[in-house]
C-alpha cells in the first residue's frame, strides 16, 4: 500500500484546516451542546500564543439555577469532569486547569464544584505551530439539582495564533485564570503536620486576611481521594486548621495537593509524605 510522504500530510491538514476556518469564520465560541440543567461550549480568547507557545481555549459550563456541577475531586459523590481530546488535529498535548471551587451540603452529604456558570481554561500545545489546532471535545460531566445526572457533550473549535483577539470570550478565560489557584505566596500557604495515626494529617493555614471563610481541599496519595477536610476550632483566624483522613485503605505516603481558598484568594501546595 502506497504511503503518502510527511510533506504531503501537512499539505492535506493545513488544506484541511484552512478549509474549515473559512468555514467557521474563525468563531471564537463552538456552538452550545444542551443537556439537562446545564450547556456546555468551547471558548477561545484568540490573540498570540504564550511564552512556551501554547494556545488558549477555554471550556464553559453555564448551568441553570440551582444546578451545579463538580471539581476534578467531586467530594463525597458526583461525577468529575472527564475530558477527551483524542480526536483533535495538530495537538500534541494539553493541561487543563480548575478554578477554585466551593462546598456544597446536601443533607447528609457535601460535594465539591461550581453553581452558575465556570469556564476551564486549557493550554494547548501544537504538533506544528505554524498550524492551528482543530479541538474536537468529547466531554462527559456532571450536572445536579436534586437528582444527579450525567451529560455528555461534544464540541469543536479551530484555535489559532492568528485568530485575532475576541473581547468576550478573552474576559471569561481571563476571569477564570484568576480564580486558578497559585503557588503559595505573601504568607499565604498550609503547613502539614502527622497525628499519631499515619492516615490522619492536621493542615494548618496562613490567612494574614482572616480565615473564617477559608476552606481546604486534598487530593492524594495517589489516586486515593482522602475524605473532606474538617475544621477544626482554633483561636487564631489567621491560622485556621482542619483535620484531613486518608483514606484507610490508601497508602500513608506518597504526594498530597492541598488547595486553599480563601475569597477570591486561592493557592494550591504539593506536599510529600514520607
Amino acid at each position: 500500500m502506497p504511503t503518502v510522504p510527511s510533506f504531503a500530510l501537512r499539505l492535506l491538514l493545513a488544506l484541511g484546516l484552512a478549509a474549515t476556518a473559512v468555514a467557521d469564520g474563525l468563531a471564537a465560541t463552538s456552538p452550545w451542546s444542551e443537556a439537562t440543567g446545564a450547556k456546555l461550549r468551547l471558548i477561545a480568547p484568540g490573540g498570540p500564543p504564550a511564552a512556551d507557545g501554547t494556545l488558549s481555549m477555554g471550556i464553559e459550563i453555564a448551568l441553570e439555577d440551582g444546578w451545579k456541577t463538580y471539581w476534578r475531586h467531586p467530594g463525597d459523590a458526583g461525577l468529575p469532569p472527564e475530558i477527551d481530546l483524542s480526536g483533535s488535529s495538530n495537538l500534541a498535548g494539553a493541561t487543563i486547569d480548575f478554578p477554585a471551587p466551593r462546598r456544597f451540603i446536601d443533607g447528609g452529604s457535601t460535594s465539591i464544584g461550581y453553581g452558575g456558570s465556570v469556564v476551564l481554561p486549557v493550554h494547548l500545545k501544537p504538533e506544528d505551530p505554524a498550524l492551528p489546532v482543530m479541538v474536537d471535545a468529547r466531554i462527559l460531566y456532571g450536572a445536579c439539582k436534586e437528582l444527579c445526572v450525567p451529560a455528555s457533550a461534544t464540541a469543536r473549535l479551530m484555535v489559532s495564533q492568528a485568530t485575532r483577539a475576541d473581547p468576550a470570550a478573552a474576559a471569561l478565560f481571563a476571569a477564570a485564570m484568576v480564580q486558578v489557584p497559585a503557588a503559595p505566596a505573601d504568607g499565604f500557604d498550609v503547613t502539614v503536620v502527622r497525628t499519631d495515626d499515619p492516615h490522619v494529617l492536621l493542615v494548618t493555614a496562613a490567612v494574614p486576611e482572616g480565615g473564617t471563610e477559608a476552606d481546604l481541599f486534598a487530593e492524594g496519595p495517589g489516586e486515593a481521594f482522602p475524605r473532606l477536610p474538617v475544621r477544626v476550632e482554633t483561636t487564631d483566624p489567621a491560622h485556621p486548621q482542619w483535620r484531613v483522613a486518608l483514606d484507610p485503605h490508601g497508602p500513608a505516603k506518597g504526594r498530597v495537593r492541598f488547595t486553599l481558598v480563601a475569597g477570591d484568594r486561592a493557592v494550591e501546595r504539593v506536599v510529600k509524605l514520607d
